[in-house]
């Protein structure tokens, strides 16, 4: 009887907290140690990953990370949006505009992140850093960004990223495994004690 109390308490937990969603607001992302630029996403991850650096964002830097590359698209002079595959983004300032990708990309990765890089680098504080990556909250799949800085110097878009970690549709979480065989051995106890 103890040991069912014990199991109905721990389901009734995980259900509660695999119920509750990632906190999203506006997040700034920067370092400050690099320069005065910041990049705003709205909505991002509260507390989430947030990398900045001087330079742009190559493949190397990325899978240095710990992160894949899902997609990068390129903006063009010729139009006002990159719409080659899963990412969409706008360019409706010079350093600010809008993203979105397919909401289903929430069931292939477990953490999924913005990247982007400016123009105008270099060794001034105020033109850096250059590249940002931001996490992002699940469900989230559309919001706006933002390059935002104090006396910064605020160059356009030329490259935004669609980055991803793990892959959360194909393998579920280990705690949630636990869970799922702590309830299986649960029934099988109940189910003993009954005949």
């Amino acid at each position: 009887m103890k040991l069912m109390r014990i199991v109905k308490t721990g389901l009734i937990a995980a259900v509660f907290s695999l119920g509750l969603s990632a906190q999203a607001a506006e997040v700034s992302c920067g370092n400050s140690t690099l320069g005065i630029r910041v990049v705003d996403i709205d909505p991002a991850l509260v507390d989430g990953y947030c990398y900045a650096q001087n330079g742009n964002l190559q493949n190397a830097d990325i899978a240095a990370l710990g992160l894949s590359l899902i997609e990068k698209d390129v903006y063009s002079e010729g139009g006002t949006s990159g719409t080659t595959g899963e990412l969409k983004f706008t360019r409706d300032g010079k350093e600010y505009g809008t993203w979105s990708f397919s909401q289903s990309l929430w069931e292939t990765w477990d953490r999924l992140f913005l990247g982007f890089h400016f123009g105008g680098g270099g060794d001034e504080s105020n033109s850096n850093p250059d590249s940002f990556i931001v996490e992002l909250a699940d469900p989230d799949a559309a919001g706006r960004w933002e390059l935002t800085g104090v006396d910064a110097k605020l160059n356009g878009l030329s490259n935004i990223y669609l980055i991803g970690k793990g892959n959360g549709g194909q393998v579920p979480e280990p705690g949630v495994l636990t869970l799922l065989a702590a309830g299986l051995i649960a029934a099988g106890v109940a189910r003993r004690r009954r005949a």
